[in-house]
């Protein structure tokens, strides 16, 4: 997150006291639910939340009995779901309306300067467009114009989002292809792994390479058979036409359970 880190650096100053601080809130607006599927943005918020307070804010529900509201729940450490709850039976206007005061009161303590605002859909700029934050990013994860039923209007916000964006990340490098030419600082950014996570599991695996070997060196099943029946978990029973290991890879095997 190089290009992320940089936009949040103070422009003048040489690193004193007076110097202006970065933004401390990031304010996630997502056309996906947090408890949905645990994808890109939860990987990526997830960690911005040991840095920053993340507030996730999803599309509304519209369940409200009377007036319109929102639920903060918290996640994890620095890291709250926001969820509009609105009346049913709204039409667009009035739902802009609506999300755009709930967003006004959310905020109403926050200084501009402080807030981040990270995009995971245009479609959130009808109601939050007239707030002017420190830092705006497009992640445009996905070309949601060729999803079904795309909202009306979405490749116009797009259009005002690309406007409005200090950077744009893209999804992979197709998607960044297909809209580099609509903004000088664009960069596309495929998920990729948690590298400490993968390297506790490649431990593992190179720790049972030598079991795996063992496993299929000769015929199947019988080195599995044999790793059971060396812990006492299956007698060491075999049909015809498969026969026991060797003697040698036998002893290789109780060598290694052994260690």
């Amino acid at each position: 997150m190089e290009v992320f880190s940089k936009l949040l650096k103070p422009s003048n100053g040489n690193g004193n006291d007076s110097q202006p601080k970065s933004p401390s809130t990031l304010i996630c607006f997502s056309h996906l639910r947090w408890d949905f599927v645990y994808q890109r943005p939860q990987h990526l918020l997830s960690r911005f939340a040991t840095k920053y307070t993340v507030c996730f804010i999803e599309e509304p529900y519209w369940d409200a009995r009377k007036e319109p509201t929102i639920t903060v729940t918290p996640k994890a450490d620095n890291l709250w779901i926001v969820v509009p709850h609105l009346p049913a039976g709204i039409n667009q206007q009035q739902q802009d309306k609506m999300l755009k005061d709930l967003l006004d009161k959310f905020l109403k303590n926050k200084s501009l300067d402080d807030l981040i605002f990270w995009y995971y859909t245009p479609m959130a700029l009808s109601f939050s467009n007239h707030i002017k934050p420190a830092v705006v990013l497009y992640d445009c994860m996905d070309e949601l114009s060729n999803f079904k039923n795309p909202p009306l209007g979405l490749k116009e916000y797009e259009e005002e989002l690309f406007r409005k964006a200090d950077v744009v990340f893209t999804g992979g490098h197709s998607l960044y292809e297909a809209k580099k030419h609509k903004h000088h600082n664009i960069f596309p950014f495929p998920s990729s792994i948690d590298k400490k996570h993968f390297e506790q599991a490649r431990k593992i695996h190179l720790d049972l390479l030598e079991v795996y070997e063992l496993l299929f060196v000769e015929n199947n099943p019988a080195g599995v058979k044999a790793f059971l029946a060396e812990q006492g978990l299956i007698e060491n029973n075999l049909r015809l036409p498969v026969v026991p290991l060797s003697e040698s890879v036998h002893e290789k095997v109780k060598a290694f359970l052994m260690k």
